[in-house]
């Protein structure tokens, strides 16, 4: 989980984030991005976001990284 999707993060080998936001609340949960150092709100990591799509009540949002599009 967590772990394999901070390793592509840290490795620059994403190029294109899928993000599901669903109106639901499980409890605590774990960040995705856990073992990226150094993220926070001064440094996120910031995608582009390409397009927007609701699907039944929640919404799935499809982005590229800004550091993809810099190469």
């Amino acid at each position: 989980g967590s772990g394999v999707y901070s390793r592509f993060v840290k490795d620059n080998v994403v190029d294109r984030f899928y993000i599901l936001i669903a109106g639901k609340f499980f409890g605590k949960g774990l960040s995705p991005l856990k073992g990226v150092s150094g993220l926070s709100i001064d440094s996120p990591v910031e995608i582009n976001i390409e397009k927007t799509k609701r699907i039944g009540k929640d919404i799935l949002i499809e982005g590229v990284p800004f550091q993809l599009e810099k190469r």
